[in-house]
């Protein structure tokens, strides 16, 4: 089987470094994605549409949030990173959200009125 076509990746609490690789994001099969609790740095890119679960938690990614985290995100973990700026008005559209963490970061502005 390709790693292509896996619909669900866990590779949390490991010692991974670097930034995300382009590879995960191009995997349109996705629908639940952990890393976890590893040592990610770098800007999280936008997801593929088909996530349903994310955890990027307790890593070390930077940056604004994506500008995309897919039309069936349901669960996103991303507390205890160093994320900054504001809250992307994309959250008020995501009518599958149904648990958000943001926790722990440096974000910043007014939060969607939504």
């Amino acid at each position: 089987t390709s790693l292509m076509s896996l619909s669900s990746l866990d590779l949390s609490n490991n010692l991974l470094t670097g930034k995300l690789p382009a590879s995960v994001v191009h995997m349109k099969s996705l629908r639940f994605l952990r890393l976890d609790s590893n040592q990610l740095e770098g800007q999280i890119p936008d997801m593929p549409r088909s996530i349903d679960v994310l955890d990027l938690s307790n890593n070390s990614f930077s940056g604004p949030l994506p500008h995309n985290l897919g039309n069936s995100l349901r669960f996103a973990f991303l507390s205890n990173n160093h994320l900054n700026g504001s809250t992307p008005l994309y959250f008020c559209d995501m009518a599958l959200l149904q648990v958000l963490y943001l926790s722990d970061n440096i974000l910043s502005g007014k939060l969607p009125n939504c």
